[in-house]
């Protein structure tokens, strides 16, 4: 069987799966070893797209609407949660570093977080 490069810890089930960029990529992968596949004795039978990872796992398991809301309620938690400093930075669009640094200044919250957020966004944008 010809597993793919790709395996990521999917957080909406917690577990590790194979992931694929297109719907059409899993259907092949299941076309090509879908003789050889057996996950506990089960044929894997379709692709699903998750978003919580952003492609196309395969399973064994009928759909089922639950795990649709499983992965809405993940995505609320995650835009009711507060916005921490550094996801405000990526918001804007500073031309310099030290337009950040003032930003950063400016700001009401404790040191170590507004270097966490200025080491984050200078690891992003690739500066030393």
């Amino acid at each position: 069987m010809c597993k793919p490069k790709h395996r990521v810890m999917c957080p909406d089930c917690r577990r590790q799966k194979m992931l694929f960029d297109t719907q059409k990529e899993a259907e092949r992968f299941i076309e090509y070893n879908g003789d050889k596949i057996n996950d506990g004795g089960r044929l894997k039978l379709r692709v699903y797209y998750c978003p919580s990872c952003c492609g196309y796992h395969i399973t064994s398991k009928p759909y089922k609407e639950h795990y649709d809301k499983q992965t809405e309620e993940l995505m609320d938690k995650y835009k009711k949660s507060p916005k921490t400093l550094f996801d405000k930075l990526m918001e804007k669009n500073f031309k310099t570093l030290k337009e950040v640094n003032r930003y950063l200044a400016a700001q009401d919250a404790r040191e170590e977080e507004k270097e966490e957020a200025l080491a984050g966004y200078k690891k992003y944008k690739g500066i030393r």
